[in-house]
């Protein structure tokens, strides 16, 4: 159990620190990315071939079980045709399948090995420890070089437009504002749980604090996924319906959902400034229009959408969206399969949710299926965000199974 613990908290460490040196940084004549993937797979090997050894049993929900096993049949259908043209290296084979094995040791495995306070509580504290770090930069960045990028030690600046002033974006120790903001995210709900808790001083300054970093890191996608994660725990905080929660929650997904599939299909001019997002999704679209039902497979999706892309300035650029990522990787199949894996156990959760510790994980796993149609990370991955939301959709599993057993019992 012990020896566990420490693996995936190694696994995890090794995840944070990948952000933190740029990947095209070269150490003894070898790239970080290379480095870093080594040390990971080294790490992620062991512990998915130990949670398959010491699995009894999956105690998961059939609907849950048939949507992932249709994904990663999608996934391994398509390395598998891939490597007979002789497009897929045994390394990319490699790595998917350490995806695959790893996202199910989060997802089956460790939730019921690492208990949910723990990791809450961790996670609240490496966000304002993150965003703590990152303040001295920005304040000094504002006060004296006013946006010009004059400390970079802590923060890479990036000027965000706040009417006449610049103000320089928190990135703290990452070399990318999208990985802080992920952890400020989860963080600021991890947080507000705490202080839902334990009523305290300090649990309210950790709140602000790190609500704070996540303003200034200016990552729109961020704000607005905790603003939903937000007001699905003070909803279930007041004990409003469940099943009313339910439906807020399903439309939600639904409407984000059409909202981004028409900005993509039609190009319409959207309020906020998407950053070119709107671009690569409609590329993306159009790239899997011509090959709809087994999409690309494990492709750089940057490259697949790269001759439908206008312009160099995103060329060979991600669509920055894990839904549309899906459909391109897995086809039809495997991107409607990963659509109703994130948003129906967030759905069903709630419903079933008895606690103010259950309600904050839908919270939590709501915020992630938002933030995700902004960024490119899935539940299958060795990143921070890819690990950490396979955990937390993991807690989410193992309260709906908890859920479902107290209704069966109380139906007998």
């Amino acid at each position: 159990m012990r020896r566990y613990t420490a693996a995936i908290l190694l696994l995890f460490s090794v995840s944070i620190f990948y952000n933190i040196i740029h990947p095209e940084t070269q150490i003894v004549g070898l790239k970080m990315e290379i480095i870093m993937d080594v040390i990971a797979f080294s790490v992620g090997i062991p512990i998915a071939v130990y949670s398959i050894i010491i699995i009894d049993k999956i105690d998961v929900p059939n609907i849950i079980l048939y949507m992932i096993l249709t994904i990663w049949g999608m996934l391994l259908l398509n390395v598998f045709r891939l490597a007979l043209q002789g497009e897929v290296t045994l390394v990319i084979a490699a790595r998917i399948f350490t995806y695959i094995s790893v996202g199910a040791a989060m997802l089956f495995v460790t939730p019921y090995k690492i208990r949910k306070y723990i990791v809450l509580i961790s996670t609240a504290r490496i966000a304002v420890i993150l965003s703590i770090i990152g303040f001295p930069a920005v304040v000094w960045d504002f006060i004296f070089a006013r946006g010009a990028g004059g400390f970079t030690r802590f923060s890479f600046i990036q000027s965000i437009p706040s009417g006449s002033v610049r103000v320089p974006a928190l990135t703290s120790v990452f070399y990318n504002t999208n990985q802080l903001s992920f952890l400020l995210l989860v963080g600021l709900l991890a947080a507000v749980w705490e202080h839902h808790r334990r009523q305290s001083i300090l649990s309210i300054v950790q709140v602000i604090l790190i609500a704070l970093g996540l303003y200034l890191n200016h990552s729109r996608g961020a704000m607005l996924s905790a603003a939903i994660g937000l007001v699905i725990i003070e909803l279930g905080r007041r004990s409003i319906k469940r099943r009313d929660m339910a439906m807020i929650i399903a439309c939600t997904g639904v409407c984000a959902g059409i909202t981004i599939l028409s900005i993509s299909i039609f190009q319409a001019s959207p309020i906020v400034n998407l950053t070119g997002r709107m671009e690569l999704w409609g590329a993306a679209v159009d790239a899997f229009y011509r090959q709809p039902v087994l999409g690309y497979g494990p492709r750089n999706t940057g490259q697949v959408i790269e001759p439908y892309v206008s312009g160099s300035r995103l060329s060979g650029k991600h669509p920055h969206n894990a839904f549309i990522r899906m459909f391109l990787t897995s086809g039809v199949f495997g991107g409607v399969s990963y659509a109703l894996l994130m948003w129906t156990p967030n759905i069903h959760g709630i419903q079933l949710s008895d606690s103010i510790d259950d309600v904050i994980i839908v919270g939590i796993c709501t915020s992630i299926c938002i933030n995700q149609m902004f960024e490119v990370y899935t539940l299958f991955g060795l990143r921070i965000q890819a690990l950490a939301s396979a955990l937390f959709f993991g807690f989410l599993i193992k309260s709906l199974v908890r859920g479902y057993s107290k209704k069966l019992k109380i139906s007998i």
